[in-house]
C-alpha cells in the first residue's frame, strides 16, 4: 500500500512539473504571437503563428470578418497583459489531431479601448500555434 501511495505522489508530482512546464512554454509562445496578431490584425501574422489546425479555417478565409473588425473597432493593441491559463489538455479532443492544448486570457489595451484577449495554443508535433483567438471588449459593441 506504501509503494502504490508513494508512486501515486510520485506521478501527481510528475504531472504537476510537466504541466507548469508547458503553461511556461505556451506562454513564452502567445505573448509575442498576440502582440504580432494584433498590431494590425492582418491575415498574413495569423497565418504565421496558425496552428496547423486553424490553418484550413485561414484559407477558407473564416477569421477574415474578425480581424477586418478587431482593426476597424480596436485598432492597434497597445499593451498585453500577463496571460492567466484558464485550462490545459494533453491528447485529441473535438476531432482535432491529438496535442498539448492551453486556453489562456489577458488583459489588453487598444488603440480604441480596453479588453481581454482569449487564445488557445496547441503544440503539435513540438511547434506550438495558435488555435483559436478572441477579443473580448465594449469597444466591440460600438
Amino acid at each position: 500500500m506504501l509503494c502504490c501511495c508513494g508512486g501515486g505522489g510520485l506521478l501527481g508530482f510528475l504531472g504537476f512539473r510537466r504541466g507548469a512546464e508547458v503553461d511556461k512554454e505556451a506562454k513564452l509562445f502567445a505573448t509575442p504571437a498576440v502582440t504580432a496578431i494584433g498590431k494590425d490584425w492582418s491575415k498574413e501574422a495569423m497565418q504565421k503563428y496558425a496552428a496547423p489546425s486553424f490553418a484550413p479555417l485561414l484559407e477558407q478565409g473564416q477569421p477574415d470578418k474578425y480581424l477586418v473588425a478587431w482593426r476597424k473597432k480596436l485598432g492597434s493593441l497597445r499593451r498585453l497583459g500577463e496571460f492567466t491559463t484558464k485550462g490545459l489538455y494533453f491528447g485529441s479532443k473535438n476531432g482535432l489531431p491529438p496535442a498539448t492544448r492551453v486556453s489562456m486570457t489577458a488583459s489588453a489595451t487598444f488603440e480604441k479601448g480596453e479588453g481581454t484577449v482569449v487564445v488557445g495554443v496547441a503544440k503539435t508535433d513540438g511547434k506550438w500555434g495558435v488555435e483559436n483567438l478572441d477579443i473580448q471588449s465594449d469597444a466591440l459593441l460600438k
